[in-house]
């Protein structure tokens, strides 16, 4: 799940009908992107795991994205991912 030289951010609660497109769609307007993976558990559960190229686009993403979207949960992971 680590993409390295970029910026993470970890979205759970994704519907399971969730794609790698609809993610990297939704998450286009913060900046570059450099990796969209999905990580499905059974039916219900679905996380992604979004790489921005800087660290300007993963704390766009994070602060527009909780605003609109409160029941899925954001976290993200300050500093390159190695």
């Amino acid at each position: 799940m680590n993409h390295e030289g970029g910026y993470m951010v970890e979205v759970t609660g994704l519907t399971p009908k969730a794609t790698e497109k609809d993610v990297h769609d939704f998450f286009a307007f913060s900046g570059s992107i450099q990796h969209v993976e999905i990580v499905r558990s059974g039916d219900y559960a679905c996380t992604a795991y979004v790489t921005f190229k800087d660290a300007y686009a993963q704390e766009t993403a994070v602060l527009l994205s909780v605003r609109r979207y409160n029941p899925v949960l954001f976290r993200y992971f300050p500093g390159m991912v190695a």
